[in-house]
């Protein structure tokens, strides 16, 4: 039998994440997280080598982890997919430059940052693509200065 225990937590302000749902997602042990965000759930060992845990919580990126035994070792595997999004307007790397600029992103599908430590803790990731672009715009148009040396100016 495997368990599996940890704490969610949202990656943005660090506090714990009540009623999120954790499953191994060939079994029927269906957890959801207490007000402390933890959570404990087992699986049973069928004919799958490599369970998977769904971790879940309306507004909020799911997480997705495989499991791996190898002797005496436990090797986690974290699933992770970007998202095409097309964009409703042209975005401009530099007001200076109009052959820089794209008409798509992608992000991140996947809540993907966990520590495993004493206690497993998996940080969940708001499902805000709006804020997320935005947030992309401005490294992109911050790296680019850079590369070309408008940082300072």
């Amino acid at each position: 039998m495997t368990i599996l225990e940890g704490k969610i937590i949202d990656k943005e302000t660090g506090k714990p994440i009540e009623g999120a749902t954790v499953n191994f997602l060939d079994g029927k042990d269906i957890q959801e997280t207490d007000s402390d965000g933890f959570f404990s759930v087992s699986h049973v060992p069928n004919h799958l080598t490599h369970p998977e845990v769904l971790i879940t919580k309306k507004g909020y990126k799911p997480f997705r982890l495989e499991l791996d035994r190898s002797g005496d070792y436990r090797i986690y595997k974290v699933k992770t997919e970007t998202k095409y999004i097309k964009l409703d307007e042209r975005f401009y790397y530099s007001p200076l430059d109009s052959g820089s600029y794209s008409d798509v992103m992608d992000i991140e599908k996947w809540s993907t940052e966990f520590c495993d430590g004493d206690t497993l803790k998996f940080y969940l990731a708001k499902d805000d693509e709006k804020t997320e672009i935005i947030k992309l715009k401005s490294i992109i148009r911050k790296n680019w200065a850079r590369m070309n040396g408008y940082e300072n100016k």
